[in-house]
């Protein structure tokens, strides 16, 4: 029986099915709910219209407001050459005759480029852009074909917007006239070490062929007809010696034949014959000898000093003949690269796209307006603190006596 004064028990808390006694209630999922995300967009509507509307009022006003361009044109056309030059062992190349898009936009947005074009305008007396980033802001440059390389011929247009008709006409016309003469110049240049790699190989072949022509000349001055008209002669009187000694053997045998009748006197004379024959004939046959060797060499050595002296003379043909080619690729090289086109004045702005501008201002106010209002909901403060405890107990069934019951 409970004490009239005292409080009334308070009942445990009943624990959750399932779960043991005594353990914490289960939190509410922290998740936001897409009916949670519909508020808070409905909340920021009026700010996400009030920012569309005005972001696509100011782009119209921009749109209509702001000064018309003019736009010039001109068109480079920048052709490979068709003249290759190889099939010399010692000189090999192919002349370039087109450059790449990225080279040809280095060249006309370089500072020599916008110097040239401030000294051309000027000249003409035509305002020039005060700095290399006015010329810049104003020019635009577009590939139309040989963007991939290789053989293809390269065509630029080059583009100059400005509000004044006639300046664009007269920026685009520098601007163009000036990116060719260098686009030329840089092509010479390529040629530069070709010249002086050719004139180097002519003055080698040069050298190489007077060697050759003085090894030649000493190689002829062994007079070779004379020594084969020596070794003729060397010959016919080895013929007649060697037909006297045949005689005087015959001679001799028959001497010898008739035994006593023979004059002994008669017989010593012819054998001292025979052996002056004899020795005569061993002399010549050395001199033979040596009349042959020596032949031999010489017709080695003017045969081997004729060879050196035409593979000389031909190399030295060869290199020379390129100074024609090279010529001709020097003629064509600065008629490669040409301007197609020339700029006009234009006579019209250059269209508005008014619609798409403000399409796109609407568009990008509106995202923006949409993430300022989530981002302002996450971090906005709670409205004060929850009056429930946070162990409250929950809606189900308790045991605790409720005060009517005490």
């Amino acid at each position: 029986m409970n004490d009239p004064g005292s409080p009334p028990p308070t009942a445990p808390h009943a624990a959750p099915h399932g779960a043991p006694h005594g353990a914490p209630p289960a939190r509410p999922d922290d998740e936001v709910s897409l009916r949670e995300l519909a508020l808070i967009l409905r909340r920021g509507l009026p700010l996400i219209l009030v920012a569309t509307v005005l972001a696509a009022a100011a782009a119209l006003a921009w749109a209509w407001l702001a000064p018309e361009t003019y736009e010039a044109r001109a068109t480079i056309v920048s052709s490979p050459n068709q003249v290759r030059l190889g099939e010399d062992v010692a000189l090999n190349f192919d002349v370039r005759g087109a450059i790449d898009v990225a080279t040809l936009r280095s060249i006309a947005t370089s500072r020599g480029t916008y110097d040239d074009v401030r000294a051309a305008l000027e000249a003409d007396g035509v305002t020039p852009p005060a700095t290399p980033q006015d010329l810049d802001a104003a020019t635009s440059l577009e590939a139309l074909t040989g963007a991939g390389g290789g053989d293809e011929a390269l065509t630029v247009v080059l583009r100059v917007a400005h509000g004044d008709p006639d300046l664009a006409a007269a920026w685009a016309g520098a601007w163009a006239d000036v990116t060719v003469e260098r686009i030329r110049a840089t092509l010479l240049d390529d040629l530069g070490p070709i010249y002086e790699r050719t004139r180097a190989a002519l003055q080698d072949r040069r050298a190489a062929l007077d060697t050759a022509e003085t090894a030649y000349r000493e190689a002829a001055t062994r007079d070779l007809p004379g020594l084969e008209r020596q070794l003729e002669a060397a010959n016919a009187r080895l013929g007649w010696l060697t037909t006297d000694l045949a005689q005087l053997e015959r001679t001799l045998a028959g001497l010898r034949a008739d035994g006593a009748q023979g004059d002994p006197r008669e017989i010593a004379r012819l054998e001292g014959e025979r052996d002056a024959v004899e020795a005569t004939l061993a002399t010549e046959r050395d001199a033979i000898r040596t009349l042959r060797r020596d032949v031999a060499d010489a017709r080695l050595a003017l045969d081997a000093a004729q060879r050196e002296r035409d593979a000389a003379a031909d190399a030295y043909a060869r290199v020379r003949s390129l100074e024609p080619a090279l010529a001709l690729v020097s003629d064509l090289t600065p008629r490669n690269t040409r301007l197609l086109e020339a700029p006009r004045t234009p006579t019209e702005p250059v269209a508005r796209s008014t619609v798409l501008v403000t399409v796109l201002a609407a568009v990008v106010a509106a995202l923006l307006a949409t993430l300022f209002v989530f981002l302002r909901e996450a971090v906005r403060a709670p409205d004060g603190p929850s009056t429930s405890p946070p162990d409250a107990p929950s809606d189900g069934p308790s045991d605790a006596p409720s005060p009517a019951d005490a």
